[in-house]
This record gives C-alpha cells, structure tokens and sequence, in this order.
C-alpha cells in the first residue's frame, strides 16, 4: 500500500481490501504449489489508475539446487563428510550396501565408497547427479519421495538421510520418508536421519511451520518423529545432537 501511495495510487479501504485478498489468495496458491515457490507482484499505474497482478510462480528444490550448482562455489555443502555417517559406515561389513538420499556433490557417497561400500546415490537436481557420476557414483536421478523410484526394497544395510528432512514440507512427508527407508533398508539395517528438533514443550504454529519449510529448515517436535514413525519396522536406536556430533569429529572444529 505505502509503494503504490509512493506512485499517487493511494488505496481506500476497499482497494486495500481487496489487496490483501488477492494476496492471501495468491501465496495459499503458491504455497499449494511448493515450499519455495514465490509470488510475483507487476503493477502499473497511469493518470492515478492502478493496476496490478499477482501471480504465483513455481520454484521446485531441483530448480533452486541447479541454480546452486552453476552460481556457488565449491564445496557447496561443506568439505567433509559427516562424522556420523561415517561412524556408522565404520560398524557395518566390508562392501556393504548403503544408499544416500539426496547425496548433493557427494560430500557422503564418495567417502563412504571410498571406505569400500557400495554405495548408490539418489539426488534430484541434474547438475548434481552429473557431478556425482563424474566421481564414479552410482545414482539415480529423481525424487525420494517418488514411489517408482526404481531402488531395491530390502537390500540396503545403511540408509542415510543427511539434511534431506530440511526439504520436507511437514510431518506427513516424514512418514513417506521413514515408510520409504523402511522398504528399503535390509533387515537390521540402519536410517541415519537428521532434523531439525523444537525443544520440548514448543509446538510450532502453522506459520512456523511454513516459514521453516520455505527456510530449508522445516522443524518437527518429538512428538511428530514418533508419529512418523508409527508402525513402521523402525526402533530408535540412538538419539543425539547432532551439532555435538560434529564437533567432535569435524576437522574444522
């Protein structure tokens, strides 16, 4: 209201009204589309007349990764891999299978097939999945959450979803998730997950939510990694912070 007063189009209440409509109406439809999708604003005005559009405009995580992968320098998502990746590779039998969701430049995959597993690489975004493959990594480009995604149920002894839960867009796509590494992981294997965890006793509102979603930090509380986890042929084996975790293990700290 304060730009268009600014170009001599000063709205009364009825045109500020109708504004704030539209508004709302257009980020419900742009949030309907995706966490990261925005809304577009064009406006013009002329001899006092104001006229403007507003219209939401998709932006998928494949299509903000491929604009990460041609604008920003490297390493992109940090030059070691996680200490508790790799404490966990360290457990398991020589050529193990292990799978990594959204394995990014391969800051994970390459150590871990480096330290002798065999590991196959998921990743959604183009530029990534050739970088991967540049690195001799097995992967399959796609959506983790895509039911056909074409990954051997049973077979794989680690599973690991290394800030893959950030990109979720709330407690329902975590249960995909964990029902998806359940099919997948061999019997008695073990899902490496990490999220973002509300302190106990904070319940995030809906706008909480949606503002951590469109943040690439989608929170959760205790409470919806329980219900997740519901049924499924899951156990919590461990249940750290991350953040300690790393420090003790990251060459950098």
């Amino acid at each position: 209201a304060s730009l268009f007063a600014g170009v001599g189009c000063a709205l009364d209440a009825d045109a500020l009204g109708a504004l704030e409509q539209a508004l709302r109406e257009a980020l419900q439809a742009a949030w309907d589309t995706g966490a990261h999708a925005r809304v577009d604003v064009r406006w013009r005005s002329a001899g006092g007349v104001l006229k403007y559009r507003l219209q939401p405009v998709v932006r998928t995580a494949a299509e903000a990764y491929e604009e990460w992968a041609t604008g920003r320098p490297s390493p992109m998502f940090g030059a070691h891999p996680d200490g508790a990746v790799m404490a966990a590779a360290a457990r398991l039998p020589a050529g193990s299978r292990v799978l990594d969701l959204g394995a990014g430049t391969g800051r994970n995959a390459a150590p871990l097939a480096a330290a002798g597993h065999q590991v196959l690489a998921v990743e959604i975004a183009p530029s990534l999945v050739q970088k991967l493959r540049g690195a001799d990594i097995p992967v399959i480009l796609g959506d983790v959450l895509d039911p056909a995604l074409p990954v051997a149920a049973g077979a794989h002894a680690l599973v690991v979803a290394s800030e893959f839960a950030t990109h979720l867009r709330g407690p329902d796509e975590l249960r995909k998730l964990l029902a998806t590494a359940a099919d997948w992981l061999a019997p008695g294997g073990t899902l490496l997950l990490n999220a973002f965890v509300c302190d106990d006793g904070f319940e995030p509102d809906e706008a909480v939510r949606q503002a951590s979603a469109a943040m690439w930090c989608t929170v959760f509380t205790r409470g919806d990694l329980a219900a997740a986890a519901d049924d499924l042929p899951l156990a919590v084996v461990s249940d750290d912070a991350a953040l300690v975790l790393e420090r003790a293990t990251q060459p950098s700290w």
